[in-house]
C-alpha cells in the first residue's frame, strides 16, 4: 500500500467545528474538521471531506485532468497543475499512475502538495508515495484550499525514468 501519513483517529461526537490547514506538534492537519468529543468534551480532528462539506452546506465541486510525464523529464520533479481556488474549502487531488503501473516504469512515484503560505513560495504540505509493482492504492494529497492566484500546485516526480510518455489522469475534489 502506498505511504500516506494519517493526521487524525476517529471520534464520537456532538459538534463539528471546520477548520483550516494548521501545524500541530510537527504534523499537518489538513483537510479536516475539529469534532467535540460528547463524552470527553475535547477536540480532536477528523479527516471527513463528506463530513467538512456536510458541515459548511453545498457541492464538492470537481476538475480533472492528466500530465504526461517525458522522456525529458527524466527524475525530475514536474508540476502537473497549478490551482487558483475560487473557495476556502478542504480538497483532495486523486491521481491514476496505470499507464506506469502497466508499462512497470517509475520507481516509486512522489506527489507533493504545495501552497503559498508567505505569498511568494511554495511549501510542502502533504506527500504520497507509490512503488510500481508493489503498491495497489494510487496516491492522494489532501489539504484546506486558499482564495487566490496559483496559491497551490501539484508535483509529480519518478525515481526512475521512462522509456516513452506516459500520461497520468487526476482529480481534483472539493475547495477549487
Amino acid at each position: 500500500m502506498g505511504t500516506k501519513r494519517k493526521n487524525s483517529q476517529p471520534a464520537s461526537s456532538t459538534q463539528r467545528v471546520p477548520y483550516p490547514s494548521m501545524p500541530v506538534g510537527g504534523a499537518t492537519l489538513a483537510n479536516q474538521e475539529l469534532i467535540k468529543d460528547g463524552a470527553t468534551g475535547a477536540f480532536v480532528a477528523s479527516d471527513s471531506l463528506h463530513d467538512i462539506k456536510a458541515a459548511i452546506g453545498g457541492s464538492t465541486p470537481s476538475i480533472s485532468g492528466n500530465h504526461t510525464i517525458t522522456v525529458a523529464h527524466g527524475t525530475t520533479e514536474q508540476t502537473v497543475i497549478s490551482l487558483s481556488p475560487t473557495k476556502n474549502l478542504p480538497f483532495v487531488i486523486y491521481v491514476d499512475v496505470q499507464p506506469l503501473i502497466t508499462a512497470s516504469e517509475g520507481g516509486t512515484i512522489t506527489l507533493r502538495l504545495k501552497l503559498r503560505i508567505d505569498n511568494t513560495n511554495l511549501r510542502t504540505i502533504d506527500i504520497s508515495t507509490f512503488l510500481i509493482n508493489v503498491d495497489e492504492i494510487h496516491p492522494t494529497v489532501e489539504g484546506f484550499a486558499e482564495i487566490g492566484v496559483n496559491t497551490m500546485s501539484l508535483t509529480i516526480q519518478c525515481s526512475q525514468g521512462v522509456t516513452m510518455n506516459r500520461i497520468v489522469y487526476y482529480k481534483v475534489l472539493g475547495g477549487i
